[in-house]
């Protein structure tokens, strides 16, 4: 089975434009990525799908479509939990909800804290990953209906 990760910051939200500015997405950085050496090709824009919106069923089906057509299997959604809350849920949310798209899906937890700068360091944090007790029931909760999806991907 090949399976692809799926990064789920191609759509605003409130945090990030509390944290970059209003409107901010993944795109920004996307689009503003240069080269490091000659044959560095940078900025790789988007292809057919254009600067998208995960919030858009027709966004999520058409990346179903196409991952069909080059021999993805599923997607694996990166799943932050952070500050107590699910940041940047929506795409898969909506994905459970709608059944767009038509993929079997799972999840990788993105357990690091959300800072200012994407190095790994834990300096300027904008949103703190919270273990205790409480928060991970909570998430847990949050897992138990991402498992029952009936496209969820399971090993047996």
């Amino acid at each position: 089975m090949i399976i692809s990760f799926y990064l789920p910051q191609f759509h605003p939200i409130p945090e990030n434009d509390k944290a970059w500015g209003s409107g901010f997405s993944e795109w920004h950085n996307v689009s503003q990525a240069t080269k490091r050496y000659r044959e560095h090709y940078q900025p790789h824009l988007p292809g057919e799908l254009g600067f998208y919106d995960l919030r858009l069923d027709k966004t999520r089906e058409q990346q179903g479509r196409l991952a069909k057509d080059y021999g993805i299997d599923g997607f694996c959604y990166y799943s932050y939990w952070l500050d107590g809350k699910v940041i940047l849920g929506e795409p898969l949310e909506r994905t459970i909800r709608t059944g767009f798209p038509d993929i079997p899906l799972c999840l990788c937890w993105a357990n690091e804290n959300w800072t200012r700068a994407w190095d790994g360091r834990e300096t300027q944090i904008i949103l703190e990953q919270k273990y205790d007790t409480d928060s991970l029931q909570e998430y847990c909760r949050y897992l138990i209906q991402v498992f029952s999806y009936k496209q969820y991907i399971k090993i047996k």
